[in-house]
């Protein structure tokens, strides 16, 4: 097997998050169909479903490793640093993630890289790993054949995330034998790993479930397949040892048992980069690092400020979830995690000093939670001015989870330029007027003009061009959200008991966590997911927990013959 020297290049434009966030973590220690769509009057309703007690997980599609699921998988299994992954093709994006396997295609690019960087892996691995192996299995003493066949076994159980089959360890020891043949024990090692790596019990995650049926068509999901749903829901990654073991002993059959299981993954440092993953693609903070602002408007926007915007959001959004843990945090949590020129930037010199982030209350202070975030506000305005419409459609999209109609193509939606003569709200009422754009605008621009304190890089403001702001607002057309406002500290007490938001964080990581989107079906799950997480208080860890729980995660449709 020739082994391929290329080097791991970066072509994905979004910078790797575990780069970006592992010290300060450590430290810190819907434009697509949703659930919840609008009626012709604009009121949102949740699909009709009668839970009738029938068992039905809904869809089990069969998931490709993301490229950050293949880096932190060959992390876990090899040791390997390298990020191999970032040199793939994006993820494509789907419901709102990266992780959805209706559009996990593999095309013949992303194919080629899988064969050349399993070579190059498992080339650095018998130079790094072997040397472990070895002292469980000494060649020298053991002899090449039986420590090679202890290796497939061990290795392969950890590379496949369950024992393997005795037609894989047949077809494994025919590899290791060619290699034994072409070069020795080493060579023979190095072409088995390659060959798991390649295979599409490496590269996917089958489910195929238990032979016996829990209910009409449904069946349960094996003890390994459990383990694999588990460690991917939390950590982004391979089950470790201790988790094989607990699907070994069958301990992940019973709903307490995976919770417990769940709940000591999350105590790791992986479900924290996992987490910030989530809220990174879930807040949109990934188009961060392409964000531009004009120069001439707003000098102050710098490479540097977007990178502390992002650091800024992942800390808090951790915070919010691993120690605050009430999802109203998200949006009344007084508090943000600065450095000295990020503290600065806001307009309170002297609250930090250096460059270390730490926790600022911000008691006296106009802001509070999410949507007085710098980098939420800089990206939900344009290049020169604020946007009142990409604020309202945020907050509607991805924190209530309505989705919002695209305009009719004939309309030019550009809003009138800014002159020095008028405000934003002025010139976004104008907008509003026309009787094609009025139906959506009336729903999303009320909503941002509560915004409108904050400029297009999210630093506070009373005038605009000479004008006082006038920061009302109202949010129309929800279940119990509906209420007229002024300025972002009402709009965020709004958002925060709203029963649209509640749901909405539920159905996000549903769909974050499952890698598909809701579907009626799963009304009856989602429905008793939510009075746990209302049970809970609002508790974030209780709602994963109350998802790893429900019977869309542990059962599965039955397979058919054929498919």
């Amino acid at each position: 097997m020739k082994r391929n020297e290329r080097t791991f290049e970066s072509r994905n434009r979004r910078a790797p998050l575990a780069f970006l966030t592992m010290n300060a973590l450590v430290a810190a220690a819907c434009t697509s169909p949703t659930t919840l769509r609008f009626s012709e009057s604009g009121r949102e309703s949740a699909p009709s479903a009668q839970c009738t007690g029938a068992l039905d997980p809904g869809a089990s599609p069969m998931r490709r490793l993301t490229n950050l699921e293949y880096n932190n998988t060959v992390r876990d299994l090899l040791g390997e640093t390298g990020r191999p992954a970032d040199a793939f093709p994006p993820d494509v994006q789907l419901n709102g993630f990266n992780n959805q396997s209706t559009v996990q295609n593999v095309g013949p690019e992303l194919a080629e890289l899988y064969f050349t960087t399993a070579e190059v892996l498992a080339a650095r691995a018998v130079a790094n790993y072997l040397p472990q192996f070895n002292t469980i299995c000494d060649p020298a003493v053991s002899g090449p054949a039986a420590c090679g066949a202890q290796f497939i076994s061990t290795f392969g159980r950890r590379a496949f995330r369950r024992p393997l089959t005795n037609e894989e360890s047949a077809r494994l020891k025919a590899v290791l034998d060619a290699g034994f043949a072409a070069g020795g024990y080493g060579t023979g090692i190095e072409w088995v790993i390659a060959a798991m790596l390649q295979s599409s019990a490496f590269l996917y995650r089958p489910e195929f479930g238990d032979s016996a049926q829990a209910a009409p068509g449904v069946v349960g999901l094996g003890d390994f397949e459990l383990a694999s749903r588990l460690s991917y829901f939390i950590w982004g990654s391979m089950p470790d040892e201790a988790l094989l073991e607990a699907a070994s002993r069958g301990e992940l059959k019973t709903r307490e048992g995976l919770q417990a299981q769940a709940r000591r993954l999350l105590a790791d440092i992986r479900a924290r980069l996992t987490v910030a993953d989530f809220h990174d693609q879930w807040l949109l903070l990934h188009k961060l690092p392409g964000l531009a602002k004009d120069p001439a408007r707003f000098p102050a926007f710098t490479s540097e400020l977007r990178d502390q915007f992002r650091t800024e959001a992942l800390l808090f959004t951790d915070h919010v979830f691993f120690q605050d843990g009430k999802f109203d945090s998200y949006f009344e949590g007084k508090y943000s995690f600065l450095n000295e020129s990020l503290a600065a930037f806001y307009g309170f010199p002297g609250a930090v000093t250096g460059t270390s982030f730490q926790r600022v209350e911000l008691t006296s202070q106009p802001r509070k939670g999410l949507l007085t975030l710098g980098g939420l506000l800089a990206l939900t305005s344009t290049a020169s001015a604020t946007s009142p419409t990409q604020r309202g459609k945020l907050i509607r999209t991805q924190l209530l989870c309505h989705s919002i109609p695209p305009p009719p193509a004939e309309v030019d939606n550009t809003p009138p330029l800014a002159t020095d003569f008028n405000t934003t709200r002025e010139r976004y009422l104008i907008h509003a007027q026309n009787e094609k754009c009025m139906a959506c605008h009336s729903l999303i621009d009320p909503i941002g003009f509560g915004l409108e304190n904050f400029d297009a890089i999210g630093q506070w403001r009373t005038q605009e061009n000479g004008f006082a702001i006038d920061n009302t607002g109202e949010i129309r057309s929800t279940r119990n959200t509906n209420a007229k406002f002024a300025g972002a500290d009402e709009l965020a007490s709004i958002v925060a008991s709203s029963e649209d938001a509640r749901r909405c964080i539920t159905v996000q990581w549903f769909r974050y966590g499952y890698g598909r989107n809701t579907a009626p079906e799963d009304e009856c799950a989602l429905e008793g997911v939510q009075k746990e997480f209302a049970a809970s208080g609002y508790d974030m860890k209780s709602l994963v927990l109350s998802l790893i729980g429900s019977q869309t995660f542990r059962y599965r449709r039955a397979v058919k013959a054929g498919e």
